[in-house]
């Protein structure tokens, strides 16, 4: 193609740049990936593009261009849900000439990072099981002749996760770090905080420290991975944080301290709660110091579950009995219970009319 001026030039650069972006990114092939990634693939696609002349063999070379990175995406997904390590077996050495053995005596010398893969990969295969007396029973496949002792073998996390409280957790930090910590994906990192909290501080710690770094980096869990992180935070760290860490840690921390963004925040996480689950936490909430700025910008149904309206302000106070007389009459409606209406109405008249929120009003 010719071209008479620079204009041109760029206006077909770019014509073909976002027709290549639209085209790979519908194909997935470039969702989600690292920005450098995606600029090394643009700027490959564009120059062969631009160097190949004939149509069929450009289409067939971009084809397979589009196939290589497609691989790699997909690979690093799985290299995120499996451990690769190099076997040597030598923990057969404590199996060989037993029937049964016990944990005990697997782990009682020193014990190599391999060693304890080779533990879990010899479970997830049943060819070391647990007996009804709680012993390990050996099968006789480590004898054959086709079993390899060296060899490089997978395990995936969630075997690790399934088998790894057998272990000693004195031995955790050898294959649990903050490289490990770090490569997981967000399911398999809530499914670890559950598993294996609690046996070890420092592999606590070290999973606190991948915690705030996830949560820094934009990770937005859901609202029930939000109730998991609450409950590893209140089991694991015995000084209560002093940083946010998800909407079930707010009632440690002292809301009056919130930037204006942190309450956003906030509210933005609270708003993905269940109705019931964001009901238990404003309710706690709303018994700390400090509380109040964001209290006042929940919605009526949320604030209806506060107990005692009347240790707050004019303005929240109405706020909440507004929320406590909205309830009433939705359940009214709903069951078409009379003593609903009449709560609703008895909150109602608590309400100070000329102190209501003037989009209020019309509720009232």
């Amino acid at each position: 193609m010719n071209f008479s001026n620079n204009s041109e030039v760029i206006n077909e650069i770019r014509k073909y740049l976002m027709e290549t972006i639209d085209k790979y990114s519908r194909e997935k092939t470039i969702v989600n990936s690292p920005i450098d990634r995606t600029l090394l693939y643009l700027k490959l696609s564009i120059i062969l593009n631009s160097i190949i002349r004939d149509k069929e063999l450009r289409e067939q070379v971009l084809m397979e261009l589009n196939k290589i990175f497609s691989y790699r995406e997909k690979q690093e997904t799985q290299n995120r849900k499996e451990i690769v390590y190099e076997s040597r077996m030598d923990i057969l050495k404590t199996l060989y000439g037993k029937k049964k053995v016990t944990v005990s005596s697997i782990f009682s010398r020193k014990i190599s990072t391999s060693e304890i893969l080779d533990y879990i990969w010899l479970r997830k295969e049943g060819i070391i099981r647990k007996g009804k007396d709680g012993k390990l029973i050996i099968d006789r496949r480590i004898y054959s002749e086709g079993f390899d002792r060296e060899k490089i073998r997978r395990i995936n996390v969630s075997d690790l996760i399934r088998y790894m409280k057998e272990i000693p957790s004195r031995l955790w930090f050898k294959v649990i770090d903050k490289g490990f910590l770090n490569r997981l994906e967000n399911e398999d990192f809530i499914k670890l905080l559950d598993s294996l909290h609690g046996y070890n501080p420092k592999i606590d710690q070290e999973m606190i420290n991948e915690l705030k770094q996830r949560l820094d980096h934009g990770w937005r869990p859901s609202w029930y991975e939000w109730r998991r992180i609450g409950d590893f935070i209140r089991k694991t760290v015995k000084r209560k944080p002093i940083r946010y860490m998800g909407p079930y840690t707010l009632y440690w921390l002292d809301p009056s301290s919130f930037s204006r963004d942190m309450q956003k925040k906030v509210l933005n996480d609270l708003m993905i709660l269940p109705l019931q689950e964001r009901w238990k936490i404003v309710s706690k909430l709303s018994r700390c110091r400090g509380c109040e700025d964001i209290l006042r910008k929940l919605d009526l149904v949320s604030l209806s579950t506060i107990g005692n309206p009347n240790r707050y302000d004019e303005e929240l106070r109405n706020r909440i009995l507004l929320g406590k007389s909205l309830i009433n009459y939705i359940n009214y409606a709903l069951t078409r219970d009379e003593s609903y209406l009449d709560y609703s109405m008895f909150f109602l008249s608590k309400v100070d009319q000329s102190k209501i929120d003037p989009r209020l009003r019309p509720l009232y």
